[in-house]
């Protein structure tokens, strides 16, 4: 028995990197369905989304702006909670528009806009009607305090360089005040902050900020959340996973966790048999 943990100490770590791999990548080829039990920032996320829905049964326009501040590094955390929240919206018929405070954060929120968009329920959703895109502008801060007074004023223009004022979607927004919901989704620092600084006080009915983070950003958002300054939050891969099950679309993200919970559960197991090998051999040792 001693010799077999022996041996099992100085495993060749060639062959832990290549169980870890295919642990990975083997379930992502299979779509298993599983219990994803959602926590209370997840939940608290979709509440707010669906209050809005509460005003489109009213017959009432309701319009979100969906700022996207992260790159092709973080997609797989944040791409797949962007295409579950649009698609949401998208079909309790909101008005979207889409922008971002870094350059590659537009792009990668229209990439998922327009997969959805192939669907055949969506074929009336028209362009400059129920969605635009601004893009990106520089600046950061100074950009969204002076969206503050008039969106114009920072984005003459939409990311095809046609003027708002040309679009009925954008005749009809003029700032803050004709936003009911900011969604945000950030891999930066600051991320959402930012928003509740200069976007959250601007109307006489605070509107409502929900955030989509990647996992490492979650233990700072929890503050953001808890004193209601953000009314929900999705964090990382799981938060994902879990709004994916709350609107009943399993996807990608819920194809990823389940990869990650498998990886995860061979890490603990090399953890397990390492410690056991580890105290069968000690005696020896000594």
């Amino acid at each position: 028995m001693e010799k077999f943990f022996e041996k099992l100490l100085n495993i060749d770590r060639k062959i832990i990197f290549l169980l870890i791999a295919l642990s990975t990548s083997v379930p992502l080829f299979y779509f298993y369905p599983q219990k994803i039990i959602a926590n209370k920032a997840s939940r608290k996320y979709n509440d707010a989304i669906n209050k809005l829905e509460e005003k489109t049964k009213k017959g009432e326009e309701v319009v979100v702006l969906i700022s996207g501040e992260y790159d092709p590094g973080t997609v797989p955390e944040l791409s797949p909670m962007a295409r579950a929240t649009i698609k949401k919206l998208l079909d309790m018929k909101v008005k979207i528009i889409i922008m971002g405070l870094v350059p590659m954060g537009p792009p990668l929120l229209m990439e998922e806009f327009n997969e959805l968009l192939k669907e055949p329920k969506y074929s009336d959703v028209k362009y400059g009607i129920d969605y635009v895109n601004l893009g990106y502008t520089v600046g950061n801060a100074v950009v969204i305090k002076g969206m503050v007074k008039n969106i114009k004023d920072k984005y003459p223009v939409d990311v095809m360089g046609t003027d708002l004022n040309e679009l009925p979607l954008m005749r009809k927004v003029k700032n803050f005040d004709n936003i009911d919901m900011i969604v945000n989704f950030s891999s930066m620092g600051g991320g959402v902050k930012t928003w509740i600084q200069f976007a959250k006080k601007t109307t006489e009915e605070s509107m409502d900020i929900v955030f989509g983070c990647t996992g490492v950003m979650v233990p700072e958002s929890y503050p953001y959340l808890n004193s209601g300054q953000i009314q929900g939050l999705l964090g990382g891969l799981k938060g994902a996973a879990d709004y994916e099950s709350l609107i009943k679309e399993p996807k990608n993200a819920t194809k990823y966790i389940f990869a990650q919970s498998i990886a995860h559960v061979i890490i603990m197991l090399f953890i397990i048999i390492g410690n056991i090998a580890f105290f069968v051999t000690r005696k020896k040792r000594v």
